[in-house]
């Protein structure tokens, strides 16, 4: 028998009442292979960046502001976010009027790609040998903090990976 034809037949109603044999293959086999290709293949169809890119969508649920937040296109988010959902097999939000809400699975997802950027930051560091608190330290005179270095901070100040140290040295 099939390694879990017990739990089949517990409770089993209509074709898994009993047990389907064609060829020697039963149709739990057929139906356990496909679930298992299934979640490989979604496996596959998931990157680091998407899931990036939807943990920080999901933070307000507003395309625009997360794909200034990320420097890239609003049509281009929704692109990765839209393949994502396809990838999962689940939406990852929904639109009500003009407003969006995420929905569990997409909170789902939200919660892994927190975990994994920070498992990865980590790793990253281990790699490295480097101490997370350890902070980023940038010199520069008063005029480049001013007026060239402001939104470069600012997105680092953002990812909250590090604390920033300024030194001036004009």
């Amino acid at each position: 028998g099939h390694f879990n034809e017990h739990v089949m037949r517990q409770g089993a109603s209509g074709i898994f009442a009993q047990r389907v044999v064609f060829g020697g293959i039963n149709l739990s086999m057929v139906l356990g292979l496909a679930a298992q290709d299934t979640a490989e293949q979604c496996l596959r169809e998931i990157s680091l960046d998407a899931l990036a890119a939807f943990a920080e969508f999901a933070e307000d649920g507003n395309f625009s502001h997360a794909a200034i937040r990320l420097h890239i296109s609003q049509p281009a988010l929704h692109t990765k976010i839209a393949k994502l959902g396809r990838a999962v097999g689940q939406p990852l939000y929904v639109r009500r009027g003009r407003s969006i809400e995420i929905t569990e699975a997409g909170r789902k997802v939200q919660r892994f790609a927190r975990e994994l950027a920070a498992s990865t930051v980590a790793f990253q560091n281990e790699l490295l040998e480097k101490d997370a608190t350890q902070p980023v330290v940038l010199a520069a005179g008063e005029g480049s903090f001013l007026y060239l270095l402001g939104q470069g901070m600012r997105a680092h100040l953002s990812s909250r990976k590090h604390a920033l140290q300024l030194l001036t040295v004009d």
